[in-house]
């Protein structure tokens, strides 16, 4: 493209004026903080990064209001707005893009101030949301859309959706919580190669279904069709599959029932994976993995026919047995 075309001075006008809303004014105006402002920031700590659209889905309220309050918040560097949000200039050409925003130190001292355990380093937290990439940014965001979503179904379902920090704070052993990494899941076995290896393992996302007393378990994977299938994925499966033959979800997370939920982009991606899964496990355990695509995932929910497995299609994450 010609430097000195219009449709080249308009995108370097509009990242000049994008990147100045990641300049916090030199005299913030005057706030109060309130139980909604620490609301939005216990929401940005449990999710690492939320769009502000995700915040007010979140806390409720008037999405205008919550905006008012982001803006407060991010001016009082309580919250940081990530760079890299402003790398794919066509997603808010038009003005509609929503801003992202992420917890920063301050935020997470303010948090433990008031009983929250914010579960991040804040000390670290400025560097680490400067340096997030944009693909880290929207795997994140895709993350955390997945469980906004998948509250809102199981609770009009009648059913608790339980989140990773409720999972790791109220059910699982007391030596898991006090790993550094409680999620991170390491297995000694006979690699795909035949050889002893360790293999490490973790989920983007842990949660579980509650329907009266019985709570089904879920490691989550967002693929978004950036990696190649044989390499990440046939790696994953192994290290699923080792924990599943050694207890290991039982005895690192209490997790008695347990499936591993993949979201990815297509139907074909999902027939290549089904394939590294059997080369890499056999026809041991087909059940343990499910996938569905995210459009599937999108418009009818978690909860419906819409996962299929090794074995089977159109399964049902409240028919299925573990």
């Amino acid at each position: 493209m010609n430097p000195g075309s219009p449709a080249t001075l308009e995108s370097m006008l509009t990242m000049e004026s994008s990147l100045k809303r990641l300049v916090r004014p030199s005299d913030p105006p005057r706030f109060r903080l309130t139980a909604r402002d620490v609301a939005i920031l216990a929401a940005c700590a449990q999710f690492r990064f939320l769009s502000s659209t995700q915040i007010a889905a979140r806390v409720g309220g008037s999405p205008q209001q919550v905006v008012r309050r982001l803006q407060y918040l991010f001016a009082h560097a309580f919250l940081d707005r990530p760079p890299s949000q402003f790398v794919h200039l066509a997603a808010f050409v038009d003005g509609s893009f929503p801003l992202v925003y992420g917890l920063s130190g301050k935020g997470a001292r303010l948090l433990r101030e008031h009983g929250h355990q914010a579960g991040l380093d804040a000390a670290h937290l400025g560097q680490n949301n400067r340096s997030a990439t944009a693909p880290f940014l929207a795997h994140t965001l895709e993350t955390a859309q997945f469980v906004l979503d998948a509250e809102a179904r199981c609770t009009d379902a009648g059913l608790a959706f339980l989140d990773q920090h409720r999972l790791i704070a109220t059910t699982m052993p007391p030596e898991t919580q006090a790993l550094r990494d409680p999620l991170r899941l390491q297995v000694s076995c006979l690699g795909p190669n035949r050889r002893p290896t360790t293999i490490a393992v973790i989920p983007d996302r842990l949660c579980s279904i509650v329907r009266g007393s019985e709570r089904t378990n879920y490691a989550v994977e967002i693929d978004r069709g950036t990696e190649r299938i044989k390499n990440k994925f046939s790696l994953k499966h192994y290290a699923y599959l080792e924990a599943w033959r050694q207890d290991a979800f039982k005895a690192q997370w209490n997790f008695q029932r347990m499936r591993v939920l993949t979201i990815t982009t297509s139907t074909a991606r999902i027939d290549n994976m089904i394939t590294a899964q059997r080369a890499a496990t056999g026809e041991t355990a087909p059940g343990l993995f499910l996938y569905t695509t995210s459009e599937k995932l999108a418009a009818e929910g978690l909860l419906a026919p819409i996962w299929k497995s090794a074995k089977a299609e159109n399964v049902s994450l409240l028919a299925s047995g573990s």
